[in-house]
């Protein structure tokens, strides 16, 4: 008997057969994995990331990014509009203001005709082409994050991705480099109105970098 995949059955049952009127707030997981004409896949993926996880909540967001041999650990504020970063393996902090891009800028995007069957889940893809690396996003309607999140999320042109798919989470992502891909799939996601865990240390955190609005008058 042919098995549905769970990421599908999932996704019906947040969308409910339709488009819901909230953003979504919860834990969404990541797999990474690697593929190149040049290189084993295996060799590549030794030094690179396992898989991530995010945690969506209003206006923050918070990954843990996962490596053969350390955690990293980044919040996103978007009132602040600054990453706090923590290195789990060297133990240091670092800050990063969002408000400037980090990365290239992107030459264009667009819709790819088609439909494309992702995991269960009937995608659109959209393609975003920058001078050394390509994104292909595939995503699916109904499912959205709050703009709150992204419309000054300059770093990494993280506000392009997110317009192109219309504020859409992708169900796979595909990065095109000159010598490999690295394919972020989505394998498992749960809603959530609790706020993010373990707030407590970051708020410490912000503190070492100069952050006024979480040091007490």
């Amino acid at each position: 008997m042919k098995r549905t995949p769970l990421l599908f059955i999932l996704l019906i049952s947040f969308l409910g057969f339709g488009q819901p009127s909230k953003y979504f707030n919860g834990m969404i997981k990541h797999k990474h994995s690697y593929k190149s004409d040049k290189y084993k896949a295996d060799s590549i993926a030794k030094n690179k990331s396992k898989g991530d996880v995010y945690y969506f909540h209003d206006n923050m967001y918070q990954g843990i990014t996962f490596t053969e041999e350390n955690k990293l650990i980044y919040t996103y504020d978007s009132e602040r509009n600054s990453c706090l970063g923590y290195n789990l393996k060297q133990s240091n902090i670092s800050c990063q203001d969002y408000s400037i891009n980090t990365g290239d800028t992107l030459i264009k995007s667009y819709k790819k005709k088609g439909s494309f069957n992702i995991n269960g889940v009937e995608c659109e893809l959209i393609v975003l082409e920058y001078p050394n690396i390509t994104y292909h996003e595939y995503v699916t309607d109904g499912f959205f994050i709050d703009p709150k999140l992204y419309l000054n999320h300059q770093a990494f042109d993280f506000v392009s991705k997110m317009k192109a798919t219309n504020g859409r989470v992708s169900i796979r992502t595909e990065i095109v480099m000159k010598d490999y891909t690295m394919i972020i799939d989505m394998i498992e996601f749960k809603e959530s109105k609790e706020p993010l865990t373990n707030l407590g240390q970051f708020d410490e955190w912000w503190k070492l970098c100069g952050d006024s609005k979480s040091i007490p008058e």
